[in-house]
């Protein structure tokens, strides 16, 4: 299969000018989505329109309570949280769960509402994605008399910094919710 850059929302067959998505709309945690989110799963195809079969064993969530609570019920409970009835909870321990504390911020750190409510199906055993160090971390310290020490504090001045990259290859892992709401 051939390698080729693509984000979460969609990517192209090759040869053609259709696309598939990864996308399952704007719909909320819940029995709702994740049954959305398993049908995009259970039809996904490589970029060569040939049925691939990932099987979501995670769902990653930021940390906005309501939705974290909403995952914590389906993952628990032993009757369909959902409903009244006593039903068997078919999704309980279905999946693991990982909370990303800085999903809803923005590129500077500040808590934003966009992202508040995303969550995602994910495959980790199939993931395809490299870490890449474009400067391995590095410390330097001030040496006597660089005017690196503060007499006053008895400081010293030092540098430190690293450069790095995570990068996703291939989009059939994850499948998401760019959900609005729980």
């Amino acid at each position: 299969m051939s390698r080729k850059s693509n984000n979460l929302n969609s990517h192209t067959i090759t040869g053609s000018s259709t696309t598939n998505d990864n996308l399952n709309g704007t719909l909320a945690v819940g029995r709702s989505g994740f049954e959305a989110a398993e049908r995009l799963f259970r039809n996904m195809v490589n970029n060569n329109d040939v049925k691939v079969v990932p099987q979501p064993d995670t769902i990653i969530t930021g940390d906005e309570p309501s939705v974290v609570n909403v995952v914590s019920e389906f993952l628990r409970s032993q009757s369909a949280p959902d409903t009244a009835e006593r039903a068997d909870n078919v999704y309980k321990s279905k999946w693991k769960h990982i909370v990303l504390p800085l999903l809803a911020t923005t590129n500077l750190g500040a808590p934003t509402s966009t992202g508040r409510y995303y969550w995602m199906l994910a495959d980790l055993k199939k993931k395809d994605a490299i870490l890449e160090f474009s400067e391995m971390p590095t410390f330097t310290m001030a040496s006597p008399n660089s005017n690196g020490e503060n007499f006053d504090t008895e400081d010293w001045m030092a540098k430190s910094s690293a450069s790095y990259a995570y990068g996703v290859l291939d989009y059939k892992w994850i499948c998401g919710s760019p959900a609005t709401a729980v």
